[in-house]
């Protein structure tokens, strides 16, 4: 298995630094223009909006994520996918 993983290691590393490089540096970007704008200063429009939708983003937010890791644990049982995938090739 240490063999296995040390053949697949450049693969992986290489779709990781393609795949989440750019997410991560548009997301610190994103945060920098957000400070520079003061848009989570306490007392603006934005961070009043969101204050008071807290509680649901929360109860949003933790449910989906509990419907997510239980559906991947495999905890729910198999489900029917979104997607048809065994369509019949011409």
């Amino acid at each position: 298995s240490v063999r296995q993983r040390m053949v697949e290691w450049p693969f992986v590393f290489a779709f990781i630094a393609h795949f989440n490089g750019p997410i991560a540096f548009a997301a610190f970007c994103l945060g920098l223009a957000a400070a520079q704008v003061d848009f989570f200063k306490n007392g603006s429009t934005v961070y009043l909006a969101l204050r008071q939708k807290l509680a649901l983003l929360l109860v949003t937010g933790l449910t989906l994520n509990l419907v997510y890791a239980l559906g991947v644990s495999g905890f729910m049982g198999e489900v029917a996918p979104l997607v048809r995938t065994d369509f019949p090739l011409r």
